[in-house]
């Protein structure tokens, strides 16, 4: 699938972009959604109601325009930000894809996270008032 564009009617919502890029039908079918910077997850029901899935959504609004481009998991999107409440709500993945995209997303997900501001300082480097010391 190549990326849609147009002008978005209303705010630049998750479940609006979902909306202008797939249709009315599909958006009622979303279950929960996020956007992580320029990309949504989702978790759709099936339109037999048996099934949640992962979609991803690329979508960027600039100069008044949104363009979006749907990627279904079963087509193992590069993107793997997606949370673990989506993902909980995912029913049997349908392909490999699918059940390696999910994967990647939870290896993602155990990571450790880096703490903004923390600086390592190795043990054997003088600090930093130390190194200022001037000499009488």
């Amino acid at each position: 699938m190549g990326w849609t564009a147009g002008h978005l009617k209303g705010p630049f919502t998750a479940r609006a972009a979902i909306e202008f890029d797939l249709g009315a039908e599909f958006a009622a079918r979303v279950i929960d959604t996020t956007r992580f910077g320029q990309v949504i997850y989702a978790a759709v029901r099936s339109s037999d109601g048996q099934e949640v899935f992962g979609l991803v959504l690329l979508a960027e609004r600039r100069d008044g325009m949104l363009y979006t481009k749907p990627i279904s998991e079963d087509m193992g999107p590069a993107e793997d930000h997606c949370p673990a409440r989506i993902l909980d709500q995912l029913t049997e993945p349908s392909n490999d894809n699918a059940r390696e995209w999910r994967k990647r997303c939870r290896a993602r997900l155990a990571r450790p996270r880096r703490q903004q501001g923390q600086m390592v300082v190795p043990a054997n480097r003088p600090s930093s008032s130390a190194r200022m010391r001037t000499a009488p």
